[in-house]
C-alpha cells in the first residue's frame, strides 16, 4: 500500500490505513500529513487516530492544519483529545468549522460541556438575528412613503392584468374553438386602467 502514497503530491493519501506510516512519515517531515490524517480517520478506530489528528493541527502548512481539523469530524464522534483540541482552539479561525460539525452531528447529551454551551449559544444567536432583522424589515416598511406603497399595488394590479391575458392566451391556444373566436375571453377581461363609459 505504501508504494501507492506520493507524499509529495498527495495522491492516494487518503488512503493511508496504518498509524506506523503516518508516524514514519511525520518524523521524515513529509508534506500531505493533514491529507493523510484524514485517511487514518477514515480508515482506522479513531482512538489511534486521535493522536496523529492532534500532531497534524500542529503543522507549520496552514492548508494541512485545515485538513486536520477536517479529520477531527469526520467519524459523527470525537475522542475527548480531539474534544480538548477543538475546545482550546475555540470557535474561530480553522476550528471553526470543525466546531459547527460537531454540534449538528453529535447527539446533544454526548457533548462536553463547552460543547453545549456553544450550542444554546449558537441557537440564541440565531434567534436574535431573526428578531433583528425582522425589525429592520419593519422599520424599513413604516418609513417607506405611502405613494411608494400605492405605486407597487398598482404595479401589482398590472401585473395581475397582463398574467391573466397569458394565460386566457394559452388556454386559446389549446382549444379549438380559438380558431373563430381568438379574442372572445380576452375582451372579458380588460385592462385595470381603462374605464369604459354606458354611454
Amino acid at each position: 500500500m505504501t508504494a501507492e502514497w506520493n507524499w509529495e503530491t498527495g495522491e492516494g493519501l487518503l488512503g493511508v490505513d496504518d498509524p506506523a506510516d503516518w508516524d514514519a512519515a511525520y518524523e521524515r517531515g513529509e508534506n500531505g500529513l493533514g491529507t493523510a490524517a484524514i485517511g487514518l480517520a477514515r480508515n482506522y478506530p479513531l482512538a489511534a487516530a486521535s493522536p496523529r489528528i492532534i500532531k497534524a493541527m500542529r503543522l507549520p502548512d496552514r492548508g494541512q492544519r485545515g485538513f486536520a481539523y477536517t479529520a477531527a469530524r469526520l467519524n459523527g464522534t470525537l475522542t475527548p483529545e480531539l474534544y480538548a483540541a477543538l475546545r482550546a482552539e475555540g470557535h474561530r479561525g480553522l476550528a471553526e468549522t470543525a466546531v459547527d460539525d460537531t454540534l449538528d452531528y453529535v447527539p446533544f447529551r454526548e457533548l462536553p460541556l463547552w460543547f453545549k454551551w456553544r450550542t444554546v449559544a449558537s441557537k440564541v444567536a440565531d434567534k436574535l438575528k431573526t428578531w433583528r432583522l425582522n425589525i429592520t424589515y419593519a422599520a424599513e416598511d413604516a418609513r417607506r412613503p405611502a405613494s411608494a406603497a400605492v405605486a407597487g399595488s398598482a404595479n401589482g394590479t398590472v401585473m395581475a392584468y397582463y398574467l391573466k391575458r397569458f394565460r386566457a392566451r394559452a388556454a386559446l391556444a389549446r382549444s379549438p374553438a380559438s380558431v373563430f373566436a381568438p379574442n372572445a375571453r380576452l375582451m372579458s377581461h380588460p385592462h385595470p386602467s381603462v374605464r369604459y363609459s354606458r354611454s
